[in-house]
């Protein structure tokens, strides 16, 4: 299934908002809110720049802005690598990815894309 960049930064901000909700890991989250397809890196935004491109490039990722290594697993401080650090139990920063999202997609329709 090929994603948008609008439908990945929404399922991307639906997942993040529903695990930091429950204080639930990310793959838990994906199980409970009915998503079904095989998404490339359990990861909206992965599987969006994947199917685009045909290859990996975390630099075109949608919500590259949250990662200040332009990698969300970079040796950073970003709210992914947090996380993962967690084991899944960081809310704050499930959240933080979120609102990420929601900033780049606010962004997208801004340009209208």
């Amino acid at each position: 299934m090929k994603l948008t960049k609008e439908q990945a930064l929404i399922l991307c901000a639906d997942i993040w908002n529903y695990a930091g909700q429950k204080g639930i890991a990310k793959a838990e989250a994906i199980i409970e809110l009915g998503i079904s397809f095989d998404m490339s890196g359990n990861c909206p935004c992965c599987h969006y720049v994947l199917k685009t491109l045909g290859k990996m490039n975390c630099s075109l990722c949608p919500t590259v802005n949250l990662w200040p290594d332009g990698f969300c697993l970079g040796d950073s401080d970003s709210p992914y690598l947090l996380y993962v650090e967690s084991c899944g139990n960081s809310r704050h920063n499930a959240l933080a990815i979120r609102d990420g999202a929601i900033e780049a997609l606010e962004k997208l329709w801004e340009n209208g894309e």
